[in-house]
């Protein structure tokens, strides 16, 4: 339950900082500020691509996090077989 309420907060946060950028990209473009399409581009290609990036970090997080091969984690695995080859290195 506390991870479900975490993934909550930090979406709730994602929306509150879309919905700020988005006002200061109106900001801009009711005073006239040159730069305001720069802005709306920003915020155009933070709404597509943020999201997107986010859901591949989350997946490739939840991938690392499974367990496999007798119940370790591709992490814990990996670490076993640096250490194994570091020994194996050191011993001729």
């Amino acid at each position: 339950m506390k991870k479900s309420r975490g993934i909550r907060l930090l979406a709730l946060l994602c929306v509150a900082a879309l919905l700020g950028m988005y006002a200061v990209t109106v900001a801009a473009a009711v005073t006239a500020s040159p730069y305001s399409f720069q802005l709306f581009l920003g915020c155009l290609v933070c709404t597509v691509f943020v999201p997107i990036f986010l859901h591949i970090m989350m997946r490739l997080f939840a991938h690392m996090s499974e367990k496999k091969e007798g119940g370790a984690t591709l992490h814990e695995i990996r670490s076993a077989r640096r250490k194994e080859k570091e020994e194996r290195e050191e011993r001729p």
